[in-house]
């Protein structure tokens, strides 16, 4: 039990040192609706396959937002430049969503981050 305590305060830490950083980790960090948003986008960018708004709506549940908060999230994520906006090529008619790069750079850090932390414990 002494074991998974440490676990957990390691995570806790790592929770409170996202939140305090700059950048897509820190804004994923906000809210757990800013967090699903990001894992949606960047797990389908990774696949190579950018979601549209309806394909985003659609992987989270209701209960963490409203199509018009998600929405909202969205707008904020490209503004900021954690997400790029195109053109659907499938569909001209709508736009797909993705992480860029960096954001994608950041998600990686602060995984491997966790990773370290919790073999530490181990």
């Amino acid at each position: 039990m002494k074991q998974l305590r440490d676990r957990l305060i390691l995570l806790r830490e790592q929770y409170d040192r996202g939140a305090r950083m700059r950048g897509a980790v820190a804004f994923m960090h906000s809210s757990p609706l800013h967090y699903l948003i990001m894992l949606e986008v960047a797990t389908a960018c990774l696949g190579n396959k950018c979601l549209n708004f309806e394909g985003i709506v659609k992987r989270i549940p209701t209960k963490y937002g409203s199509r018009s908060t998600i929405n909202t999230l969205l707008v904020d994520y490209v503004a900021k430049g954690y997400f790029g906006k195109d053109v659907n090529p499938g569909d001209k008619r709508s736009k797909v969503y993705c992480a860029t790069k960096e954001t994608l750079k950041d998600l990686n850090i602060m995984i491997e981050n966790s990773r370290r932390m919790l073999k530490v414990v181990a």
